[in-house]
């Protein structure tokens, strides 16, 4: 069903597609499109459709709101209208399509409507799941309000708010005891508070994101005796043992001491007896927690075995000690990102290799890898993502790489950018027995026309080919690739200085469906942005002088 609002005379504002059911024949899509008036705008008409679901179109004659209707006129497959109350329809349908609305659309258009869609737009129903997120001048006072339409609130979304504050947020958590999901991306105005009244509060919670809230620092531990509930075993009864996702990301105030301090120390060992109370947290996101080390590692992966994902970037000090024993006891491990942890090396790849058999995503970008850990990869039969780029000068060789594919037959996407030894031979065996890959990054690889050419006899299924900085190849290798790759959407070629900008400019022309990426495009690109955002060059300022 498509539902358009506008004003006396005008046309749609917003569109949105909902498909009827609950009394209707529900595998019947039938698209409607309203377009509010008042009764004195024009004479009241009725006509029937040739539909197979039908809706009952008398108008209403008591000077209630009406709409406008288009819909398929079988006899001169044009358009014919008539009007007809939509207040006729079942509550339950009128509710299951304002839930296709924003938040937005609820309450600046719909609900002015009239009285009957004022109070439809504020059903708690509708109002289960808040979203604030990047409303920069939403305050404390539209949130409580928001919030206050529900008493079973269980998602709130305040991702980039950026006038909301610590206090505003932690009253919502203390109100708000149903919530399953917290984002709180960005907000910076988020301090140790905010978690305590979480870990008192909100005893369902499942997912938290506390992406970049630089403020949340080892002081919340032990800022109030009742966060050691964020693990489940407070005194109060009040928990988040059914935290299933946890996002710290930028957190990087967070070290070893979380793990020990007296209060959060539950969160991963719980009572002592080896971490019961976070157990079925499955995904960990600490990117950029660079005073975590292994000592906090070890803790995570003896009291979380449920672990399914997690993200170490940048935390530059853990080590093997760290890796093994998430390996070790973590058997369910489905992802882990590694990149940027130099001190990583094969034992840790080993590890993985052996414990965790349903391992997908793996990525070692700037670890401590040579060949010896490229073979205990092998192993993985089930790697669907895997990043080796950045490794130690030398440490990999093209004919250890060359057989990944052979024996991870699932890999979609493989990133080998900045290791020189990749050259031609290796891509061509890469592409040939790795026919699932989707995605090839080769930037800065020792690569000519020759790697190009085996891509082009091979991949028919690459959507995406990074190759910049390759300076070897030229416009013959890059026309071979485009002609010969069907599926190719995207082709990076930024630095490739032996490719033409002419050349280039020719293959846009006549494959408008990929996106080709050079210096000189991407710069234009943020010209044109820059532009169009009103930025004006001195050159063009000064002509107009």
């Amino acid at each position: 069903m498509t539902l358009t609002f506008g004003g006396t005379g005008s046309r749609s504002n917003m569109t949105h597609t909902v498909l009827l059911g609950d009394g209707y024949n529900s595998r019947q899509s039938v698209k409607y499109v309203f377009n509010f008036r008042s009764m004195s705008d024009s004479a009241t008409q009725t006509d029937s459709l040739t539909r197979e679901t039908a809706i009952n179109t008398t108008e209403d004659q008591n000077g209630s709101p009406y709409f406008l209707l288009k819909g398929d006129d079988s006899s001169n497959n044009g358009y014919i209208e008539f009007q007809s109350s939509i207040n006729r329809l079942p509550m339950n349908i009128l509710l299951q399509i304002f839930k296709s609305l924003t938040m937005c659309e609820l309450l600046c258009q719909a609900s002015l409507v009239c009285k009957t869609w004022y109070n439809l737009c504020h059903d708690p129903d509708l109002w289960r799941s808040v979203d604030l997120s990047h409303q920069h001048k939403a305050d404390d006072n539209v949130l409580s309000r928001l919030t206050s339409y529900s008493d079973r609130v269980t998602n709130i979304n305040l991702e980039d708010t950026k006038v909301l504050t610590s206090h505003g947020i932690s009253l919502v958590c203390v109100k708000c005891k149903h919530l399953q999901k917290l984002k709180l991306t960005r907000c910076f105005s988020v301090e140790n508070d905010v978690l305590m009244m979480v870990g008192t509060s909100c005893k369902n919670l499942q997912c938290l994101y506390l992406d970049g809230c630089y403020r949340i620092s080892d002081q919340w531990t032990c800022s109030c005796k009742y966060l050691h509930t964020l693990g489940g075993v407070g005194k109060e009864g009040t928990s988040c043992k059914n935290l299933q996702c946890l996002h710290l990301d930028g957190c990087y105030r967070i070290s070893d001491q979380w793990t020990c301090s007296v209060s959060i120390y539950t969160l991963w060992e719980g009572d002592g007896k080896g971490g019961t109370s976070c157990k079925n947290l499955q995904c960990l996101y600490l990117d950029g927690c660079y005073r975590i080390s292994d000592q906090w590692t070890c803790s995570v992966g003896e009291g979380c075995q449920q672990l399914k994902e997690l993200v170490l970037s940048r935390c530059s000090q853990m080590t093997d000690v760290g890796i093994s024993r998430i390996a070790e006891n973590c058997h369910n491990l489905e992802n882990i990102i590694l990149d940027h942890c130099n001190k990583v090396t094969d034992q840790s790849v080993r590890m993985l290799a052996v414990n965790c058999p349903d391992l997908k995503t793996l990525s070692l970008a700037n670890c401590n890898i040579t060949d010896t850990g490229i073979c205990s990869i092998y192993r993985m039969k089930k790697l669907e993502y895997l990043d080796i780029s950045n490794l130690p000068g030398g440490s990999i060789t093209a004919a250890i790489v060359s057989q990944l594919t052979r024996k991870c037959d699932n890999l979609e996407c493989l990133n080998l950018s900045l290791n020189l030894t990749i050259d031609d031979r290796c891509i061509q065996e890469v592409v040939r027995y790795g026919q699932k890959i989707t995605k090839l990054f080769c930037v800065n690889c020792s690569l000519s026309d020759e790697g190009l050419m085996g891509i082009a006899s091979h991949g028919r299924n690459i959507e995406k080919l990074d190759l910049g900085w390759c300076k070897d190849i030229t416009d013959r290798g890059i026309w071979a690739v485009t002609e010969n790759c069907p599926a190719l959407k995207y082709l990076g070629l930024i630095r490739c200085d032996s490719v033409s900008e002419k050349g280039v400019e020719a293959m846009v022309d006549k494959y408008p469906h990929i996106q080709f990426s050079t210096f000189f495009m991407e710069s234009r690109k943020l010209i044109q942005k820059a532009i169009a955002n009103g930025f004006k060059f001195m050159a063009e300022t000064e002509q107009n002088k």
